[in-house]
Order: C-alpha cells, then sequence, then structure tokens
C-alpha cells in the first residue's frame, strides 16, 4: 500500500511538471505525465505503483536493464574515487 506521503508527492511531480516543463502531447489533450519513482530490470515503475515494461530503455539502459548490481556497484566505486570533471580539465 502506498503512503499519503508518496501519494502527494506524485502528484506534486506531475503539478510541477505541468507548471514547468513543455509536454507536446499535453498541449494537444494527450496523456498527462507518468511520475516513474524507480526502476528494476525491464520495468518503470510509476509513482502510484504500476508496473511498465520500458521499451525505451535501450537508449540509456543498454541490455543490461535499470539497477543491474555489477553495473550499480561499479558506478558506486568510481562516485567515490571521482565523481565528475570539468571538460575543461582534459585540455
Amino acid at each position: 500500500m502506498r503512503y499519503a506521503a508518496e501519494a502527494r508527492e506524485g502528484k506534486e511531480a506531475r503539478d510541477l511538471t505541468r507548471a514547468h516543463i513543455l509536454i507536446p502531447w499535453e498541449a494537444q489533450g494527450g496523456p498527462p505525465p507518468m511520475v516513474i519513482d524507480h526502476a528494476k530490470g525491464c520495468y518503470l515503475y510509476t509513482s502510484d505503483g504500476a508496473r511498465i515494461l520500458d521499451f525505451s530503455s535501450g537508449l540509456t539502459a543498454v541490455n543490461a536493464g535499470h539497477g543491474h548490481p555489477k553495473i550499480v556497484d561499479a558506478i558506486r566505486r568510481q562516485a567515490a574515487r571521482l565523481a565528475g570533471v570539468a571538460a575543461e580539465s582534459g585540455r
């Protein structure tokens, strides 16, 4: 069961998205924006608990899916060493 605070966060995220982000299909009467709470493997989960097969994850998650333990661990180890560097540092 979802907690009331989490449900409010989902509604707040939708309201903020509508107020500050241009979503072309909404102007044409399309569906409201989804609030994606988390992802695991090939699925996305909305703030209200719906599970959605992520057909576009290949653009970013490639074949490993979302949250693969080995990738998460590698990111965690690298972030502990160095999280980022300005592009100008490579000159």
